[in-house]
């Protein structure tokens, strides 16, 4: 039934990735790629999506000249199956939004683009198939220099809404789905050539912007640096960092850069530019000062505040919730462990007994003490948490067991780590896997509904927003 959704908004969200492209219809030419995708759903869990794109996109196009942004509209038949399946959970309307991930291999680098598109809400006819509409939009964008541009498709997330006929959610509730593009295909929708057409074409002289809002945090030996990010006509391409000398310490094509090799106990200031493809360099920021502590560095900790979001996979009932909270962490500079306070939002997840009965479950997370870890390039996380279950109810409306004492029995071990180096001003994404005992105290059903919630291979996906400390 899933695919349905999927493959409607798949449809619309990569056909607006071609439209990036598609600054002349007279000259373009139809471009067709067709891709195999396993997206995770509520219930059936990974499903094979095949998608099918179809765009006019030119053969070349001139350097230098502004592509404007193209509305795409698009058009997609649901079968009878698929319809079929919506209607016995009760579906009279279905909506949602997709965003299709891609990269422009242009000459002057590679642009990611993401592509929004909205789904028409559409009433399901009593029986058959039926159209549903999507309708997005393509960023604007153009090639600063001559060359070969690619545009690949990639990974897509979709979020999806079958409503009842008062406008209410369904027992599916609204869902996120993540497709990944199954190995060994060839993902490049069209290959354009950059040229100049009878030559000509005036030089980019033009420099970015100059980077705003510079901040910076010190540890005994090092600088961490954020600021926003600069606009140009043809593109940003990166930034260099300069110390008080007018030194150029460091060279980033982010929007946050680390300064090592600093003295302890001494005040640093530093500026920013942006640069573009062409060279031309913006002026300099307004100078940040920081001070790195003294080398013993132990008695005053660095405060950190930070929103959470994300999800948890449960894989027995193979369910998603959404997590919504806060942590609140006190690093210490000289060991660079840290520990911190954790609230995590009481939320719900959609999943399945037998493999096929839908349940909606109210979870708390409640965190058996501080968070502890470290961090010293990655992070690392450490917390207990039991897992309170107040609710469970059958097609969402039918009681099945919960209550104020129905938790897990046992404390799971959460272990969390960040991909790669984390900038405590710029937050990131930490994920990690733990195991669910069995639960207790659930009413008459306990016995059940453990056997279809325990089990390891869960997984949780947080991003953190750092926030101003009050």
């Amino acid at each position: 039934m899933r695919n349905t959704g999927v493959a409607v908004s798949v449809a619309a969200a990569v056909t607006g990735i071609a439209g990036v492209a598609g600054a002349n219809p007279a000259a373009a030419s139809v471009h067709t790629l067709k891709l195999n995708y396993q997206c995770e759903f509520p219930l059936l869990g990974p499903q094979q999506v095949q998608v099918t794109m179809s765009s006019d996109i030119p053969e070349t196009v001139p350097p230098k000249t502004p592509i404007p942004k193209i509305v795409v509209d698009t058009v997609s038949t649901v079968g009878e199956k698929s319809a079929q399946g919506l209607r016995e959970v009760g579906a009279k309307t279905l909506e949602g939004t997709a965003s299709a991930e891609a990269v422009v291999q242009a000459p002057q680098g590679d642009l990611p683009v993401k592509v929004p598109v909205t789904l028409e809400s559409t009433t399901l006819p009593a029986s058959g198939g039926f159209d549903i509409k999507a309708t997005g939009s393509a960023p604007p964008i153009q090639f600063s220099k001559e060359g070969t541009a690619k545009i690949v498709v990639n990974n897509l997330l979709l979020t999806l809404t079958p409503k009842l006929a008062d406008g209410t959610l369904t027992g599916l509730d609204t869902f996120e789905s993540e497709c990944t593009q199954e190995p060994g295909q060839d993902n490049v929708l069209a290959t354009i050539g950059v040229k100049t057409e009878g030559g000509g074409g005036d030089e980019d002289t033009v420099a970015p912007s100059i980077p705003q809002n510079v901040t910076a945090t010190a540890t005994t030996s090092s600088a961490a640096l954020s600021w926003e990010a600069s606009t140009d006509n043809v593109g940003v391409t990166g930034y260099e960092v300069y110390d008080g000398s007018g030194k150029k310490v460091a060279d980033t094509t982010t929007t946050s850069a680390v300064v090592s090799g600093l003295q302890a106990d001494t005040q640093y200031t530093f500026t920013v530019k942006a640069k573009d493809a062409a060279g031309n360099l913006s002026d300099a920021s307004t100078a940040v000062a920081v001070k790195t502590p003294s080398s013993p560095g132990g008695d005053t900790p660095v405060n950190y505040s930070f929103a959470l979001a994300g999800s948890t996979f449960v894989k027995a009932p193979n369910g998603t919730a959404p997590l919504v909270g806060a942590i609140d962490a006190s690093l210490d500079l000289k060991t660079k462990s840290y520990t911190a306070d954790l609230a995590l939002n009481p939320t719900s997840g959609n999943f399945s007994i037998l493999g096929f009965l839908p349940v909606t479950a109210g979870i708390e997370i409640v965190p058996q003490g501080k968070v502890t870890g470290t961090l010293n390039g990655p992070l690392k996380a450490d917390v207990n948490v039991i897992t309170k279950l107040p609710s469970f109810s059958l097609f969402g409306v039918i009681p099945l067991g919960g209550g104020d004492k129905c938790q897990t029995k046992d404390p799971s071990a959460i272990h969390l780590e960040s991909d790669g180096t984390f900038n405590p001003l710029k937050g990131g994404k930490i994920s990690g896997t733990y195991k669910l005992s069995e639960i207790q105290d659930c009413n008459l059903l306990t016995p059940i509904l453990s056997a279809f919630t325990a089990g390891d291979g869960n997984t949780l996906d947080l991003n953190l927003t750092p926030q101003a400390k009050a």
